[in-house]
């Protein structure tokens, strides 16, 4: 059920979104960078999917007991491999920081 606040209605979670590589739901092991640009350090921390919003954010609780809410967008399925994505869509731009957790390399995932 929807309630009205003011001018805003209260839409219901969803339960899938559009993520940085493909389809995020509740519960997802995911990875995001903590961008030098934002004062983070350039690496890329691992967690899971707490929430999903109807804004299209989606709240992460790392697997360091940290939490971050923000776009879907800049989130990434565990495993994926950002720059390879990227490159493959043509938006690489600069150097890309740090490495993305859990990319398999030959027969063997490198953490």
């Amino acid at each position: 059920r929807q309630r009205a606040m003011g001018n805003r209605c209260f839409a219901p979670d969803p339960d899938t979104l559009p993520c940085a590589n493909g389809i995020v739901a509740k519960g997802a092991r995911v990875q995001t960078e903590n961008t030098i640009e934002e004062g983070g350090d350039g690496r890329w921390y691992a967690g899971t999917v707490y929430r999903l919003f109807p804004n299209e954010d989606v709240e992460v609780h790392y697997d360091d007991g940290d939490c971050w809410r923000g776009p879907a967008r800049y989130v990434w399925t565990l495993g994926a491999d950002p720059l390879e994505d990227e490159e493959r869509q043509g938006i690489v731009q600069g150097i890309v920081q740090g490495i993305p957790m859990g990319v398999v390399v030959g027969s063997e995932t490198q953490l």
